[in-house]
């Protein structure tokens, strides 16, 4: 998250932070319901996309988050591989001015707990 001052981030409302054993998801609040996931993990694989789902579950339960929003640069191939393997839609890619080419992704509530089961 270049160029973001992480005090500021941190006291803007709707944003969140998590912290799992030095993991980190965030979810940036761009509007009501909607929030953008940024995931810094340690933990890789099955661990990874099982903690991402946690951390899913609790926005969409307790945060009145309705629609996920990812943007990934495509030089990720495996961060992109995990969006998919969360319940993570893809949208494309488009052509971001810092971060170059990215494939966008999204999931809605809805499609998060439809996937579940």
């Amino acid at each position: 998250m270049e160029g973001v001052d992480p005090e500021a981030w941190l006291h803007t409302p709707g944003n969140i932070m998590y912290d799992v054993s030095g993991s980190i998801g965030l979810l940036t609040f761009e509007y009501n319901g909607v929030g953008t996931v940024h995931w810094f993990f340690k933990v890789r694989g099955r661990a990874a996309i099982n903690l991402a789902r946690e951390m899913l579950d609790d926005a969409f339960t307790n945060h009145g988050l309705k629609l996920a929003r990812g943007i990934t640069p495509k030089g990720l191939p495996a961060a992109r591989w995990g969006a998919r393997q969360v319940g993570m839609t893809s949208q494309g890619f488009m052509d971001f001015p810092r971060k170059g080419l990215c494939e966008v992704f999204t999931l809605t509530k809805e499609d998060f707990y439809k996937g579940q089961k």
